[in-house]
């Protein structure tokens, strides 16, 4: 059975897809892409690939091999580009939008992985880029570029998000 789909008035529409635990969740795809999507055969569901991100794939059987082959549906859409990655500017691994999606090479899309906010690049005291000093002050450094120490975290935070955006703004053109 195929999935359900509703389409936007955005010129996207709405998959719902399901988690292994039963839940649904709704996939966006630009209307454009949705013939695409829909040839392939079997349901589309949503996996975590990593601590924090979800992804809509489904298993197709290989005619050749007779083997299973993953596909996720971001790499479907933007054509599976050999060596390289696909990169979801908003880091929702469900927002398959075509100006959401981005190819770039492994070096890139880590570089970005490394500049943005997820919970899994944050320091033991829980802010990313920002460490507390003897003094009591608390210092930020992004990509080894020192930018002093700030009275309270929450002006250190700032600084460092300020900072980080900046850099993936000159590395990637988007903010």
């Amino acid at each position: 059975m195929k999935n359900q789909v509703t389409i936007n008035n955005d010129g996207t529409a709405n998959i719902l897809c399901e988690r292994k635990d039963g839940t649904e969740v709704k996939v966006r795809v630009d209307i454009i892409d949705l013939e695409k999507v829909n040839k392939i055969p079997g349901r589309w569901c949503v996996v975590n690939t990593n601590d924090c991100t979800e992804y809509c794939m489904t298993n197709i059987c290989d005619e050749r091999t007779k083997s299973k082959r993953t596909v996720y549906m971001h790499r479907l859409i933007m054509g599976f580009p050999d060596g390289m990655e696909i990169d979801h500017h908003d880091t929702n691994g469900l927002n398959n939008t075509r100006k959401n999606l981005a190819i770039m090479d492994r070096k890139e899309n880590a570089a970005k992985m490394r500049l943005n906010d997820s919970p899994r690049s944050h320091n033991r005291q829980g802010h990313r880029n920002i460490r507390k000093v003897p003094s009591g002050r608390y210092a930020v450094r992004v990509q080894n570029k020192y930018m002093g120490t700030f009275d309270t975290v929450k002006q250190a935070e700032n600084v460092a998000s300020m900072l980080r955006s900046t850099i993936n703004i000159c590395r990637t053109g988007v903010a």
